[in-house]
């Protein structure tokens, strides 16, 4: 089976975007290849979708790509690690980044001692957290919220419970197990139920 598939960009520049592909059939393993430089594009598959990262396509321009069945090369990927409290999200080096090793991008706090199950720290494109860094006392002027522990889902009252912050009474929401966990050359996927 080969195919051709077009990206066009439409009116705006696409950087770093996700693109997907519905295959339509039951495949396990394709290659993707950028037609015009010949290159292998890291694809991955779930759910009979396939998907990958447009680097850089200018407003207006168009892509083509050609879809095979046949199996091509492993590309280093998204890894997650589960470890007893947490769930390490660690990326591949990309050409910002030399060396060869992944490096962690975030990491998912779901054990008993947390209110909720959180994301921290989340790395940026140079390196940096985009979230503050994790305190256990609050500490004037700057660590003031002991509950901003990074990127979360809180809610104010919920029949008459306060699980916004962790005041004295404050709710939690509990990490049960997760559905899925899927490391793969273009994503990662954490599934939880809580």
């Amino acid at each position: 089976m080969e195919k051709k598939l077009i990206v066009k960009a439409g009116f705006h520049n696409r950087k770093f975007s996700p693109a997907s592909y519905n295959l339509k059939e039951e495949l396990e393993k394709v290659t993707l290849v950028d037609v015009k430089s010949g290159e292998q594009i890291p694809s991955q598959i779930e759910g009979g979708i396939l998907s990958w990262i447009i680097e850089d396509l200018k407003a207006g321009e168009e892509r083509e790509y050609l879809l095979s069945d046949q199996e091509g090369s492993q590309f280093p990927g998204v890894e997650i690690e589960e470890k007893s409290e947490t769930a390490d999200v660690k990326i591949p080096p990309t050409s910002s980044r030399s060396g060869r090793e992944r490096t962690l991008f975030t990491t998912y706090h779901f054990g008993r001692s947390v209110a909720r199950p959180f994301l921290n720290p989340v790395i940026g494109p140079n390196g940096d957290s985009m979230v503050r860094e994790l305190f256990e006392e609050p500490q004037q002027p700057d660590h003031d919220h002991i509950h901003h522990r990074g990127v979360l889902v809180a809610h104010g009252d919920v029949n008459g419970v306060n699980d916004w912050d962790e005041e004295e009474g404050h709710g939690f929401i509990r990490h049960n197990s997760f559905r899925e966990i899927i490391s793969g050359a273009v994503y990662g996927k954490i599934e939880a139920e809580n």
